[in-house]
């Protein structure tokens, strides 16, 4: 069975979110984000709408790695992303790692493949 083109395609989109994240350039990382995708962070209560609000949001220095992910398509063009990931960040000179679960709906609008819809949460303790 060969894969799923939408599902490679997403694959790829979260590969990209996070070697953009871990360069902690918000620019990059909102580059993925189509013009009007919702975003719902991990450390804000608030819903983002946009690209303009979702940059006010990547600030951190945290890296980012992706752990389990499965992916549905939705339709040819469109691919529920699901899964967990830990943030690390520095804390007096030590690694403190922050895990959390994420859903990201993947979408491609022309030949370009964006993040429409993202929300994470801290991984219950």
């Amino acid at each position: 069975m060969s894969p799923d083109p939408a599902i490679e395609a997403a694959r790829a989109l979260l590969v990209r979110w996070a070697e953009a994240f871990n360069t902690r350039e918000p620019a990059r990382i909102v580059a993925l984000y189509a013009d009007d995708a919702l975003l719902f962070g991990t450390s804000q209560a608030r819903l983002y709408i946009g690209r303009d609000q979702i940059s006010s949001y990547f600030r951190g220095t945290s890296t980012v790695a992706f752990g389990e992910q499965h992916f549905v398509p939705l339709s040819e063009d469109s691919v529920l992303c699901v899964g967990q990931y830990t943030f690390t960040r520095q804390h007096d000179g030590k690694p403190v790692s922050n895990p959390a679960r994420f859903t990201f709906v993947a979408r491609r609008r022309d030949a370009a493949w964006q993040v429409l819809h993202h929300h994470s949460s801290a991984e219950p303790a």
